[in-house]
């Protein structure tokens, strides 16, 4: 009768222990799924913070390069003008 009440409890424990670990795992993966979904979010904010990152970045590269050939026009009229300005004072120093 203690053989049998032994292996009665012995069971029973596992069975409850069987249960509260299936639970337990159940909550885990719900738990891990909505941080990996959080992730997910939060990564994907990102990504699009750095796709406009890029963008800006290329919008102001093409506005230096403008500006860039806009200072070299700007320096060869200058060079020009000068030059015009020495011939019409006959190369006396102003």
């Amino acid at each position: 009768m203690q053989i049998e009440l032994g292996i009665a409890i012995a069971i029973g424990s596992f069975v409850i222990g069987y249960f509260t670990f299936r639970k337990n795992h159940d909550k885990d993966v719900k738990n891990d799924a909505a941080k990996e979904a959080v992730m997910d979010v939060n990564l994907k904010h990102i990504k699009t913070g750095v796709d406009s990152i890029v963008v800006d970045m290329k919008v102001r590269d093409k506005q230096f390069d403008e500006m860039s050939k806009e200072l070299v026009r700007v320096g060869e009229s200058t060079k020009s003008a000068h030059k015009r300005i020495d011939k019409i004072s006959g190369g006396r120093n102003v």
